[in-house]
């Protein structure tokens, strides 16, 4: 016999199956169910709204400021929340903000190239449409690949130079001291005898007193020869042509050398400096080693750089002493500097 003849289904109570079924579409839709489905389902208020229909909140406005300074990843953008005015809690939260921003049209996302184990991270721009909301409908990209995917040579020199920038910006809220005028890479051009600078950025801080200090940054990841009389990416000609350069300018600024590799490799772009520095006493070149300078738990006040002279110095004078990471007081600066005005020639800075 068949097994369907041998245990046949249980009938079915037509009039109990309809129980979810209500006698008029005026109480279905009172008791929050459907009216065109018989047996009813959520109306669409109880589903999840639609990412594309939720409005730009202020802190949205935040993510889209801290995405124009330079490309983030989730972590990153978790640290520099720090100077928003609701910090994020956990990357969690910052993860799930972001798919909004990108489902509205205002970022996009990338994934950065890594040689560990794991799955690299993924990086976070601008639209153009999140660009526009930002500056105002008719703003335009500063340089041409500011919007565009990074090309993954340069994916390594870009996740070090958002890891300073942020760490510079929470630890200048931490100390009260204004970061402003941050240019990106690639955005300034300094011009020297004919020939060209274009630093990874640039910045000023202004202390609570308000005297500026300007900075240029030159993030060094051993990809340049430090010594060549012929080539024309080598630190020698850096040196050279930043010295020209003060030459021309009544105000002063700071190269700050960021070396990603060692502190020996940044004691020899010093020395470079020491060596063709026109006037010892005139201090253009700070250097530090990058993981150093991240550690640090007070870089502004605290000496995380040495001069071309191997005095430590800070990036900010006149604050009281500060411990470093190691628990014990980092001295002030050997050598003041003088407060600077802007870089005519930076638009950042001016």
């Amino acid at each position: 016999m068949p097994i369907r003849e041998a245990f046949p289904p249980p009938a079915r109570n037509k009039e109990k199956s309809s129980v979810t079924s209500l006698k008029s579409a005026d109480e279905r839709k009172g008791r929050g169910v459907d009216a065109r489905a018989e047996h009813g389902t959520l109306p669409r208020h109880f589903m999840t709204s639609n990412p594309l229909h939720r409005h730009i909140t202020a802190r949205d406005q935040e993510i889209l400021a801290a995405l124009f300074k330079c490309p983030l990843t989730v972590e990153q953008l978790r640290k520099a929340s720090n100077t928003f005015v609701l910090p994020f809690q956990s990357p969690r939260r910052v993860r799930r903000r972001l798919h909004v921003l990108v489902a509205m049209g205002h970022t996009q996302r990338f994934r950065y190239a890594t040689s560990s184990e794991g799955s690299s991270p993924y990086y976070y721009k601008l639209t153009l449409a999140g660009l526009r909301l930002l500056l105002g409908k008719d703003a335009k990209p500063p340089t041409t690949g500011f919007l565009k995917e990074i090309s993954i040579g340069h994916h390594e020199h870009t996740q070090h130079l958002a890891d300073f920038i942020v760490h510079t910006l929470v630890a200048a809220k931490t100390r009260s001291v204004a970061l402003t005028d941050l240019c990106g890479e690639n955005t300034v051009r300094l011009e020297v005898g004919g020939e060209n600078l274009f630093p990874d950025c640039c910045f000023r801080l202004v202390d609570p007193k308000g005297q500026p200090w300007n900075f240029v940054v030159e993030l060094d990841c051993s990809t340049e020869t430090v010594r060549s009389a012929k080539n024309l990416e080598s630190w020698q000609r850096k040196v050279r042509l930043y010295e020209q350069f003060q030459d021309s300018r009544q105000s002063r600024f700071r190269v700050l050398v960021l070396t990603t590799k060692s502190r020996q490799r940044r004691d020899h772009i010093l020395r470079v400096a020491s060596e063709e520095a026109k006037n010892r006493g005139r201090l253009i070149f700070y250097g530090a080693y990058l993981p150093d300078y991240l550690a640090a738990i007070d870089p502004i006040s605290g000496t995380c750089f040495l001069d071309h002279n191997a005095a430590p110095v800070a990036l900010v004078p006149g604050f009281a002493a500060a411990p470093d990471q190691h628990g014990a007081a980092s001295p002030l600066s050997r050598t003041p500097l003088v407060p600077a005005v802007a870089l005519a020639t930076a638009p950042a800075l001016r």
